[in-house]
């Protein structure tokens, strides 16, 4: 039987990973944030990102006139 813990952890760099953990390793279901504001969430295997997945880049809404 495999054991799942939930948990955080924030890096030096300022990435932090929030989901599940085995045996020490990302496994499962969890969200990679980048200090740059983008975001990965999918599953994970044995530390590794896998599988399907989706991911959400830092995106800067420009407000601009059009003017014809």
């Amino acid at each position: 039987m495999k054991i799942y813990n939930q948990g955080r952890l924030v890096l030096g760099d300022g990435n932090i990973y929030d989901g599940l953990w085995h045996s020490g390793k990302r496994s499962g279901p969890g969200t990679f944030y980048f200090k740059n504001g983008d975001m990965f969430q999918g599953s994970w295997r044995d530390d590794v990102m896998h599988g399907k997945v989706c991911t959400i880049l830092n995106i800067t809404l420009v407000k601009a006139q059009h003017e014809q």
